[in-house]
């Protein structure tokens, strides 16, 4: 027998006989989520029934309806897919339709489930779904659509980790009638931007990114930044109490990235970004930084000569930045990268049979050379005289570079 609320029962099918209940994935305040069988066309998909006790209000069949019709017009791949939708008829349904969808089952679980497991994600990670999240709000804006309800729950993850996101629209019928009448939220106020906690109409897609700024806080630090006893203090948090930054509960990040959750959580929706596209540039700014900075962390980037110092002597050795060498200076020091040359070529001639030496100086010249030179840190300098000795340099460097590998060669096969 079905529980309270639910009027698809197990073993039962929906829609002459095409979808077989198997069973129930998990619901909520609003509708229960079944996993069911496409007889048809021999898979599993998801079925989501509205709940039997919200059916006494007439507006809803109409208003599921439109909203199942602006999800099935949304195709992106961060986005569930919705299949198909109806109506129907069952016993204990007072004689009313039931309003049903069928959506695309997602293997795995939703990024609520994630965050219980591990309390909180790694910078690289939450920053990859928060730009999955707002590509498919991005896909949706485009074609008038806010979500109003970004929450982890609402975020279902493949297997291969990718988010996608669910309940488009729905959530935003129940924020309409959220705090009236009795005075409760319906789902987690904890998400919601401060225009809607206002009950304004004039909401558009900036409210979604103040709740993916709520998300990737929630993504790094383990908890949302507004909390309280009850959904009306929360509300009166997200008007009126500055954010948190990650910093003050404990969580250090790159600076950025508490700029970009300063911009997001920003009270007015004309201080956030404009548009998820442009929230989702700059998250991904971040990603590709936190990529390349993953990338040398595990010892896969180029080996130099800068990887032989420590970071101290490095900072300590390099020119301050803005402070550019005198042509006089560097031409002081391309003397012994001259001399170096000079006298390789002279020994290769003269003194051919002196692989080692030859070697030995060639290796030091290619040292000198970089460290005095082609350092990546030191600005650019102006003027024709510096182009020529960085010509020079670089030529000697490639030279002495040859020769060195030419001489460890030989002197391999000689041994």
């Amino acid at each position: 027998m079905p529980a309270m609320g639910e009027l698809f029962a197990v073993g039962s099918t929906v829609a002459h006989g095409r979808y077989r209940i198997v069973d129930v994935i998990g619901g909520g305040g609003m509708a229960q989520v079944y996993r069911a069988r496409d007889e048809r066309l021999a898979r599993f998909v998801a079925l989501k029934g509205v709940r039997g006790d919200l059916l006494h209000d007439s507006g809803w069949t109409t208003r599921f309806q439109r909203e199942a019709q602006t999800m099935a017009g949304l195709s992106h791949p961060n986005i569930v897919a919705v299949h198909d939708t109806g109506e129907e008829q069952r016993p204990g349904a007072g004689g009313r339709s039931i309003p049903y969808l069928v959506m695309e089952l997602v293997p795995g679980r939703s990024l609520a489930d994630l965050l219980r497991e591990r309390g909180k994600l790694p910078l690289a990670e939450a920053l990859r779904l928060a730009s999955q999240v707002l590509s498919a709000l991005a896909a949706a804006h485009a074609r008038g659509v806010v979500h109003r309800d970004i929450k982890p729950a609402n975020i279902l993850l493949t297997e291969d980790g990718a988010a996608k996101v669910t309940d488009f629209g729905i959530a935003a019928v129940a924020d309409r009638t959220a705090l009236t009448r009795t005075g409760t939220v319906v789902g987690t106020p904890h998400y919601m931007s401060p225009e809607q906690v206002e009950g304004r109409r004039d909401i558009d897609g900036r409210s979604d990114l103040y709740s993916v700024g709520v998300l990737l806080f929630h993504l790094l630090s383990g908890r949302v930044p507004f909390d309280a006893d009850s959904a009306w203090s929360i509300g009166y948090a997200h008007l009126h109490t500055p954010p948190p930054t990650l910093a003050s509960v404990g969580v250090i990040v790159p600076a950025p990235v508490e700029s970009v959750l300063a911009r997001a959580l920003a009270k007015n929706p004309e201080d956030r970004h404009q548009d998820a596209a442009a929230m989702r540039a700059a998250i991904d700014v971040l990603v590709h930084g936190e990529d390349e900075q993953g990338t040398r962390s595990q010892g896969t980037s180029p080996f130099t000569l800068d990887d032989l110092f420590s970071q101290e002597s490095r900072s300590s050795a390099r020119p301050r930045p803005g402070v550019r060498r005198t042509p006089l200076v560097r031409l002081v020091l391309l003397v012994p990268v001259l001399l170096a040359l000079g006298w390789t070529m002279r020994a290769m001639i003269v003194d051919s049979e002196n692989v080692g030496t030859i070697t030995l100086v060639s290796a030091c010249a290619v040292a000198w050379t970089w460290l005095a030179f082609m350092r990546k840190a030191e600005p650019p300098p102006p003027g024709r005289p510096i182009g020529w000795v960085q010509l020079i340099a670089g030529v000697s460097v490639m030279f002495q570079g040859m020769m060195t590998l030419m001489g460890l060669v030989l002197l391999i096969a000689g041994g």
